[in-house]
């Protein structure tokens, strides 16, 4: 069936079986931020000063959760937002508290 000069083949797009990249992923951060022999759950690039707030997908991966979980969680209020000009940004401290109150009850 062709939809505006597209070939529909009624399937959606998979993945092709085999093909686990978690391990390159995994080697590509070990490479590219040594721990310099310590334990670290943080890759932080060298020479960097620690975030004071985080964009909704950075805020997302540092929490371990997905976007649209984390949109709807600033769209219920259990975690606040600044807007700054068009961005909107996630402070580090509202994470540390959002993860608080989780872990208090």
């Amino acid at each position: 069936m062709t939809h505006r000069g597209r070939v529909s083949h009624g399937t959606a797009w998979r993945r092709p079986a085999g093909r686990d990249t978690t391990a390159f992923h995994e080697d590509v951060v070990k490479k590219s931020y040594p721990t310099n022999g310590r334990e670290s759950t943080e890759v932080s690039p060298p020479n960097q000063p620690e975030k004071l707030a985080y964009s909704i997908p950075e805020a997302a991966a540092a929490l371990g959760i997905g976007v649209s979980l984390l949109k709807e969680m600033l769209y219920c209020s259990r975690i606040r937002s600044v807007k700054i000009g068009k961005r909107r940004v996630i402070p580090r401290r509202e994470l540390e508290r959002f993860l608080e109150e989780s872990s208090n009850g």
